[in-house]
């Protein structure tokens, strides 16, 4: 699943600025949360949250999270 909450509209020329951090980890799925900022407002531009779930595509359905991927 994805979200974004759009704060301010973005506009050419600009530099946007792009933050993420892992919020929870699962044993199968992972929480990301992003924030992206505009250098020509100075302020927030969006921020959002995805869960992207591991997935094995040979068996067809959902697996634990590699621990190298994990690290």
């Amino acid at each position: 699943s994805t979200s974004a909450r759009y704060r301010k509209p973005l506009s050419y020329p600009d530099h946007i600025l792009v933050g993420t951090r892992v919020t929870d980890i699962q044993s199968d799925r992972v929480t990301f949360e992003y924030r992206l900022v505009s250098t020509r407002l100075n302020a927030v531009a969006c921020e959002g949250q995805g869960v992207i779930v591991s997935y094995d595509y040979h068996a067809g359905a959902k697996c634990p999270i590699p621990e190298a991927v994990r690290k």
